[in-house]
C-alpha cells in the first residue's frame, strides 16, 4: 500500500519491521525502489534494461508488470516508449490508462489526453479521481482555467467528488493568471463544500489577497492558517509576509516572519527587501 502510494520511507519502515518477507514482501520493496530510482530519477536506461528482462522472461503480458513499466516511461517523459508499450498491451486498467493520459499531459498534447480519457471510458473503464487530476492541472498549465472548470463540473457529473488537489490546482491556476477574485471565491467554495485547505492552498490563496492588497480577508486566511496551525510553515509564512508587507503592515509581517521556524532564502530577503523599502 505505501509502495503504491510513492510512500517509500514507511514502506521501508514496514518492510524493515516483518519478522520473516516472503516474495511477494520482497516484490513489492524491490518495486517501490525501482519505481522510485527509474522513475523519479529519470533513469530511462535502467527502466529499458528492466523492459528486456521483463521480455526474456516471459511476462510480457502480466499487467501490473507492464503498469510499472508505462509508470517509468510516463513519469521519464518518454512517450514514443509509452506509446508503443501502451498499444501493445493486451489488458489495460485504470492504472494503465492515468499513466499514458499523464504522459501527452507532460508534453502539452491536451486534445491527445482528453481524447484518451473518452476511449477509457469507451472502452468500459471509469476514470477516478487521479485521472480527472491529471486532466485538470494539465489545462492549468497552460492556463487554459476556464476549461479546467469545465472538467472539474464534468468529473462532479460523474459522481467524483474533488478533493484538495482539485480545489488546490484551480485556485493556483487562477492566481497564477491575475483572475485573483475569482481565486478567491473558489476557496470560498471550497471551505462550504467541507474540504480542508492544506498549506498549498492557504499559500496559493494568501496570494490573490496579496496582489489585491486585500487586507480583511488577508487576516481572515491568517486566522484559518492559526486554526490549522500551518503559521510556522514556511510556504504559508512567506506568503503571509508578502501580503502584510503589499498592505503596508511591516509590523504584522515581522511578527509572522518570527514564527517561521525554518526560514528560507526568500523569508529573508523578502523581509529585508520591504524594511530597506520602508527606510
Amino acid at each position: 500500500m505505501y509502495s503504491k502510494c510513492g510512500s517509500l520511507q514507511e514502506a521501508y519502515l514496514v518492510f524493515d519491521e516483518m519478522r520473516e518477507r516472503d516474495l511477494f514482501a520482497w516484490s513489492a520493496m524491490i518495486g517501490a525502489c525501482s519505481r522510485d530510482s527509474c522513475a523519479n530519477c529519470g533513469d530511462f536506461e535502467t527502466g529499458n534494461l528492466i523492459h528486456s528482462i521483463v521480455i526474456r522472461c516471459g511476462m510480457g503480458s502480466e499487467i501490473r508488470v507492464n503498469n510499472s513499466l508505462l509508470s517509468v516511461y510516463a513519469k521519464c517523459g518518454l512517450l514514443s516508449c509509452a506509446k508503443r508499450l501502451f498499444e501493445c498491451m493486451e489488458m489495460k486498467d485504470m492504472a494503465s490508462w492515468n499513466s499514458i493520459i499523464m504522459v501527452y499531459c507532460h508534453k502539452g498534447d491536451i486534445v491527445e489526453a482528453r481524447r484518451l480519457l473518452n476511449l477509457m471510458r469507451l472502452e468500459g473503464v471509469e476514470p477516478g479521481l487521479l485521472t480527472w487530476n491529471i486532466l485538470i492541472a494539465s489545462y492549468n498549465q497552460l492556463g487554459r482555467c476556464d476549461e479546467a472548470l469545465e472538467v472539474m463540473k464534468e468529473m462532479e457529473g460523474n459522481r467524483i467528488i474533488p478533493d484538495v488537489f482539485t480545489w488546490t490546482c484551480l485556485i493556483s491556476g487562477l492566481a497564477q493568471h491575475n483572475r485573483n477574485n475569482q481565486a478567491l471565491e473558489l476557496f470560498r467554495e471550497m471551505i462550504v463544500n467541507g474540504v480542508k485547505p492544506s498549506e498549498v492552498t492557504l499559500t496559493s490563496t494568501v496570494s490573490p489577497c496579496a496582489s489585491l492588497k486585500d487586507l480583511r480577508r488577508g487576516r481572515e486566511l491568517h486566522s484559518l492558517v492559526v486554526k490549522l496551525v500551518y503559521d510556522g510553515e514556511v510556504i504559508v509564512g512567506n506568503a503571509l509576509v508578502d501580503l502584510y508587507s503589499k498592505c503596508g503592515k511591516l509590523e504584522a509581517a515581522r511578527l509572522v516572519f518570527d514564527m517561521i521556524s525554518k526560514k528560507d532564502v526568500y523569508s529573508w530577503n523578502s523581509m529585508i527587501g520591504r524594511t530597506h523599502a520602508k527606510w
